[in-house]
């Protein structure tokens, strides 16, 4: 089952739908966040593949494949939460809601990258930490351990609805 499908099956599943709250919210903007930054480092880092020891290519997919679960599961609660405030408010309010979270994500990538990279923008060093680090583990979404409980039941929620569970 698709992201987008399981998203719609918690938005619409009856008895089984989880509510939208704060730490969820805040839980999955984390992963999503988290997800794009790692995402920028390996895009910027890519130009400086030849002086590195770890390809970035490889360490964004082990990123990609130890996160994937965490990761999809945030992004259908956010769609399923979107659904929720749209059917209490209003379609617009729905867009409302998708507009400034993903906005809020999307700044607060930017201003890590820029945290991490400094005024010096990318450059080889940098690009070395941080690619090793992605690829051998150290930036998995388990980074942050206070949202792993949240993120845990968002997966595990998601996994619920699977068919042949």
């Amino acid at each position: 089952m698709s992201g987008l499908l399981v998203a719609a099956a918690i938005a619409v599943s009856a008895g089984a739908a989880l509510e939208v709250t704060p730490a969820r919210t805040e839980a999955a903007g984390y992963a999503i966040t988290h997800a794009l930054v790692v995402r920028n480092l390996v895009m910027n880092c890519e130009k400086f593949r030849d002086r590195l020891q770890s390809d970035p290519d490889a360490a964004l997919a082990a990123w990609r494949l130890k996160n994937a679960e965490h990761l999809l599961a945030a992004e259908s609660y956010l769609v399923a939460a979107r659904v929720a405030v749209e059917r209490q408010h209003g379609r617009e309010a729905g867009e409302d809601f998708h507009a400034q979270t993903h906005g809020l994500f999307v700044e607060q990538a930017n201003r890590t990258l820029n945290d991490i990279f400094g005024a010096l923008g990318p450059h080889t060093a940098v690009c070395e930490r941080w690619v090793g680090a992605i690829g051998g583990g150290q930036a998995d979404l388990n980074w942050q351990s206070k949202y792993m409980p949240v993120l845990d039941e968002l997966r595990e929620f998601e996994r619920s609805l699977r068919p042949g569970r």
